[in-house]
């Protein structure tokens, strides 16, 4: 369930919270570099 995002130099990252843990999503922080999805 993603509980809310950030924004780091105009891109949106999803943040999600599981069991008192926060994650980040790599796939939304890679998205706004060249060839971004190559890298996941």
């Amino acid at each position: 369930m993603k509980n809310r995002t950030i924004n780091v130099k105009g891109s949106e990252i999803a943040v999600y919270r599981k069991e008192q843990e926060d994650y980040i999503s790599l796939t939304d922080m890679v998205r706004s570099f060249e060839d971004g999805p190559v890298l996941i």
